[in-house]
């Protein structure tokens, strides 16, 4: 029992649906405005983001009837893959940007014990910059 549907419609659709929802997504991050706020890095969408979610949508639909038309199967279709690509983007693209600000993604506890994994990733990210 494995996954069965490789079909070259299939294959086309998801190969599509990957580049477009990633590519949307990355565009939808580059158009955010990053800025400080308490010592850390924020982030605010703009006039243009919605925008870019307005034509992702768009693009969403006519994937899904690109797909029906070209006898993509059900399956292969989930509104969840779409969504995920897309922030996927998003985050790809706000993280670079946020990298090439130098300002900190977070700001150390130095009340808290332990060391947690947001503690390791904070440093990696802090210290690539």
């Amino acid at each position: 029992m494995g996954f069965d549907h490789w079909s070259a419609a299939n294959i086309a659709f998801l190969a599509v649906s990957v580049a477009v929802g990633i590519g949307f997504g990355m565009m939808r991050g580059a158009s955010t405005v990053l800025f400080e706020k308490d010592g850390t890095l924020h982030q605010r969408y703009t006039v243009k983001t919605l925008i870019v979610w307005g034509l992702s949508l768009a693009a969403s639909a006519g994937l899904h009837f690109g797909a029906q038309a070209i006898g993509a199967e059900e399956v292969v279709r989930p509104i969840t893959l779409s969504i995920g690509l897309s922030l996927l983007g998003e985050a790809i693209t706000c993280g670079w940007r946020g990298q090439q600000t130098g300002i900190p993604f977070a700001v150390k506890d130095s009340g808290r014990r332990g060391d947690d994994i947001g503690d390791r990733l904070s440093g990696i990210f802090d210290s690539a910059g």
